[in-house]
C-alpha cells in the first residue's frame, strides 16, 4: 500500500481506507472504533 509514487496519493486516502473498514463492519466492530494512528505518508520511500 505505501508507494513513493505520487499518483498513488492522488487517488487513494489512507483516512477513508480505515473509516470504511473498521465502521463499515458493524458485525466486526459494533461501537464503531476508528483507530487514530498509525498517520502514513505515501511521499516517503518504501523499505523494502
Amino acid at each position: 500500500m505505501l508507494s513513493h509514487d505520487p499518483d498513488v496519493q492522488s487517488v487513494c486516502s489512507v483516512d477513508h481506507v480505515k473509516r470504511l473498514y473498521y465502521a463499515g463492519l458493524p458485525e466486526l466492530n459494533p461501537h464503531r472504533i476508528v483507530p487514530a494512528g498509525p498517520d502514513i505518508n505515501l511521499m516517503l520511500p518504501h523499505t523494502r
